[in-house]
């Protein structure tokens, strides 16, 4: 079982960014991942260098964060020789949970039903089944190892995360958003 998180993130800003805070919220929130765990531990830095400023990056720092646990979880799952996707199912965020930062899940999560439809779209078990028999060939047997190692290495994984609908650090806690929009007579 999952026990603890423990992470610790640096984040490089350069010479100075307007959105550190929001990046450092949202780096950490991805990096807790999507997975139930009762104690968790988190560090994150915004470090000033003299690089250029940096700017905000795909997903303020979330799909960052969620790569970094997704990593992770492949090692556990490999340490316990269990199918990462198995992992995850018993460990992934149901309805009702919330997530790591007390935010409770109000809609529906349809986790499970995600992972099913990844699997047979992909037609992973039957591809992991194969891989991982090269895999355990080649640290076995030396000449299919050096026959193997002349090609790519191949593999497959599947990885889950979420992206937020909105900044953590501003208005969250209203979850009052709007957008307002101008059409024009010519059409944009």
């Amino acid at each position: 079982e999952l026990q603890a998180i423990d992470v610790k993130a640096a984040l490089d800003m350069g010479a100075g960014s307007p959105f550190a805070e929001e990046m450092l919220d949202r780096i950490s929130l991805g990096a807790l991942g999507i997975y139930s765990c009762p104690n968790i531990r988190l560090e994150a830095y915004a470090v000033k260098t003299n690089k250029l400023p940096s700017n905000p990056f795909a997903g303020m720092g979330l799909s960052q964060g969620n790569f970094a646990m997704e990593n992770h979880v492949q090692r556990i799952s490999q340490t316990l020789q269990m199918d990462p996707a198995e992992w995850k199912r018993s460990h992934i965020f149901r309805s009702g949970d919330s997530l790591q930062i007390g935010t409770a899940i109000k809609d529906r999560v349809p986790s499970e039903e995600l992972l099913d439809t990844l699997e047979a779209m992909s037609d992973y078990k039957r591809k992991r089944a194969s891989y991982e028999l090269l895999r355990n060939g080649r640290t076995k047997d030396l000449s299919i190892s050096n026959a193997l190692l002349s090609g790519p290495l191949r593999g497959i994984g599947l990885s889950m995360g979420y992206q937020g609908g909105g900044f953590l650090s501003y208005g969250a806690d209203t979850g009052k958003y709007s957008v307002e929009l101008t059409l024009e007579k010519d059409g944009n």
